[in-house]
């Protein structure tokens, strides 16, 4: 990536228009199609209706170097590989063979791919989550680690914003962007108290390729045979890197404090047992390491006090972030 690890402010998703994205998949893939755009925050990512079946443009960010689209491309085939119990989307290969194709988009040069698509329904969607469905996301998480454990890359290096082992860095940069004095100071007392929660056990925490985005938004589901969500599918590799390994668990418990009218704690709880039931937590990790991220992961994200936050949803969980972890200093939840 280029320049600072902590830019994506500054990092908006490429302007693709339809017309843009139906001659890129053709002259690059060989593919036609009705498009769609699909949401993202740093690329560009639409839904071709190919006559085979759907698949996904992805045009990156000018930012983002080929080998870090590279290295996605290659952590999605190894764990596809080990045949998870999950759908992954995987690349295909453009008319010439590569599945990283150096594009121009309005004059910039930048790189298109293109993946099959994964149907399912955005965990973040569903309006209850249960615990049973909320130990089988924690247990989703421990088999995307499962996956990619033994899986390395030169790119996986990366300086992202989204590193927990430079989370305090980020929250440093990033926390003058909090307008409010007050709520500044307790952006940076939360940031330094997690710091010295996992001082003692960072040497220890167990380190690989991470997806790094393992957040309800990027896992899929369908309905189960008892009625309850079934975990199907994970797709945005945009953050995969290497950190450490509970990191996953952390973003994925730090999802839940925004939903309303739940118990964090519990949510976070239930989650954290499955991931335990499927790959053993550590002790380091289980006592410091994920309470500590989860006072850490929500000010990775202190961008949202900058930009103009126009959605009803975004501002609610802002709103709720801040609640959330006015109490997370305090409580905890144990890991059996």
């Amino acid at each position: 990536m280029i320049g600072s690890p902590f830019e994506s402010l500054s990092l908006p998703a490429p302007m693709l228009s339809p017309a843009q994205a139906v001659a890129m998949t053709s002259e690059h893939f060989g593919v036609t199609g009705e498009v769609t755009e699909l949401g993202s925050n740093q690329e560009a990512n639409v839904l071709v209706q190919a006559p085979t079946g759907p698949v996904v443009l992805k045009v990156a960010n000018p930012a983002f170097a080929a080998a870090e689209l590279e290295l996605q491309n290659a952590a999605m085939l190894h764990a596809a590989a080990t045949r998870p119990p999950f759908a992954l989307p995987h690349p295909l290969p453009a008319l010439d063979g590569r599945t990283v194709v150096p594009v121009l988009l309005d004059g910039v040069p930048t790189h298109a791919r293109l993946l099959t698509f994964v149907p399912g329904d955005l965990l973040a969607d569903r309006p209850v989550l249960t615990e049973p469905v909320l130990a089988a996301f924690g247990r989703l998480v421990a088999q995307v680690g499962a996956a990619l454990a033994g899986f390395e890359h030169p790119a996986a290096e990366r300086m992202l914003q989204w590193d927990l082992r430079r989370a305090g860095e980020v929250v440093d940069a990033l926390a003058s962007h909090v307008g409010d004095a007050v709520r500044r100071r307790q952006v940076l007392a939360l940031s330094e108290a997690a710091a010295d929660r996992l001082a003692v056990v960072r040497d220890e925490l167990r380190q690989q390729v991470v997806h790094a985005d393992l957040a309800d938004y990027n896992v899929l589901t369908r309905r189960g045979p008892d009625g309850r969500p079934a975990m199907s599918g994970v797709i945005d590799f945009g953050d995969v890197m290497h950190s450490w390994l509970v990191g996953d668990l952390a973003t994925a418990v730090t999802a839940g404090l925004w939903r309303p009218d739940r118990s964090p704690l519990l949510d976070a709880a239930a989650a954290a047992r499955g991931y335990h039931e499927t790959v053993p937590l550590t002790e380091p990790e289980k006592d410091n390491a994920i309470h500590g991220f989860m006072m850490w992961r929500p000010w990775q994200a202190v961008e949202h006090e900058s930009v103009a936050v126009d959605a009803a949803a975004d501002q609610l969980r802002v709103r709720r972030t801040w609640v959330v972890l006015r109490r997370r200093r305090e409580k905890r939840f144990e890991v059996e």
